[in-house]
């Protein structure tokens, strides 16, 4: 049985639990009326509870084209709070509207010249499911907004949150920022996860802003104003926690004893931003790909982006499952390989000959060590990270839309 905030009545009247009604109204439209579900035209009861939101509800052996699930009582109050916000910013908003053309019925439905889909997920879904949905609405010309339930929030250290496989499928773009969007239905308080940078397929470095529901535009959801942020010192905690772990990965342990070290190489495990797609840690790919790959490579002569994205694909190979479902492996291992190596190039370890050619520098890119030597890396890494998003972003507006992969 699921629930809907919404039905008609006898008239075709849509009687929505939205509306302002005292407590004899509701009781008297319960015991008086009958209600209709406006997608299936199914009879709905109304709940007037008192452990759950009020809602109307379909019986159990029925089963209504829009495929609704059983929603939570946080679910419910999202949703009420999500169209009584966006009702104040726009007139020609809709709760729980059904599109008869993907059979899709989003909590909030906003008309516009970009008509916006905003999903309140509090529950854990597949991440097909979520690929699916966007798909259905990207064929439509809807633009999904996905907001997670403010019990999804799991912050791991100050700026480490724990990302869900199927949350990573609700990313928002701001300039090409990634940023996720959590609301907490209890405390009306949204919090923009904002600069996501993956760090394995389950952990990301993130900057919350927090903000009341109330204060928020549609505007500001859609593209929050810009925020400085700096990674180095969770980075390089992060940094260290795993080489002090890693010989408790079997994966590492084999790494090391393939070639020969004693410890990871500086010149690995450095998020980039096309992380996100992978499944495979950037320590164990970039110190795979490093040793057994990219020094061999630039030894006799310089290279090509395309040639070194050819040995990248190699090496990814090498790991099973390594790229995240729905994504194309040909452009994912592309933008790695063209990152890798702007990056190692902002290290001074390869030097930049044509528009997507390299050559090593005078740095042997295996002797790389020591604390300082780390901590340059990091600025440097922040540094070319920023710029990556600022550059990307100048691109997406010039073009006025956002590549995928």
């Amino acid at each position: 049985m699921w629930s809907l905030l919404q039905a008609l009545d006898e008239n075709d009247r849509l009687i929505r639990f939205t509306d302002k009604r005292s407590y004899s109204e509701w009781r008297y439209l319960q015991k008086a009326g009958r209600f209709r579900c406006p997608i299936c035209n199914q009879q709905v009861r109304m709940r007037l509870g008192t452990k759950r939101r009020w809602h109307f509800a379909h019986q159990k052996s029925e089963q209504c084209p829009s495929g609704g699930e059983g929603e939570s009582d946080e679910h419910v109050r999202g949703k009420q709070l999500l169209f009584h916000w966006a009702a104040k910013q726009n007139k020609a908003t809709q709760l729980e509207t059904y599109l008869r053309e993907s059979k899709q019925r989003p909590d909030v439905y906003i008309e516009a010249s970009s008509p916006l889909a905003l999903e309140f997920q509090c529950a854990t879904l597949s991440a097909k499911t979520l690929y699916e949905r966007n798909t259905l609405y990207a064929r439509q010309g809807i633009s999904p907004v996905w907001i997670f339930g403010g019990n999804r929030l799991k912050r791991k250290r100050r700026q480490m949150f724990q990302i869900h496989q199927f949350e990573w499928y609700g990313l928002q773009y701001a300039k090409r920022e990634p940023f996720l969007i959590y609301l907490d239905a209890h405390t009306e308080q949204v919090c923009l996860l904002r600069h996501v940078v993956a760090v394995l397929p389950s952990l990301a470095l993130a900057t919350p802003s927090f903000i009341a529901l109330e204060r928020l535009t549609l505007s500001d959801l859609r593209h929050p104003p810009p925020l400085s942020v700096c990674y180095t010192d969770s980075l390089y905690a992060y940094r260290q926690q795993v080489k002090n772990n890693v010989y408790r990965n079997r994966l590492f342990v084999h790494l090391l004893g393939t070639f020969q070290l004693t410890d990871i190489p500086l010149t690995a495990g450095w998020p980039l931003p096309t992380q996100r797609y992978l499944q495979v840690s950037p320590f164990l790919w970039q110190t795979s790909f490093i040793h057994a790959y990219l020094c061999h490579a630039f030894n006799s002569a310089p290279r090509t982006l395309t040639q070194i994205a050819v040995l990248l694909s190699s090496c990814l190979r090498q790991f099973r499952h390594p790229f995240k479902p729905y994504c194309n492996p040909k452009k994912v291992t592309s933008h790695l390989a063209r990152e890798y190596l702007a990056l190692l190039e902002v290290f001074g370890l390869l030097k930049k000959i044509a528009p997507a050619t390299f050559i090593k520098s005078d740095e042997e890119i295996l002797s790389c060590s020591g604390k300082e030597k780390e901590q340059h890396f990091l600025r440097c890494w922040h540094e070319w990270l920023l710029a990556h998003h600022k550059h990307a972003g100048e691109a997406e507006t010039k073009q006025g839309k956002e590549a995928s992969i």
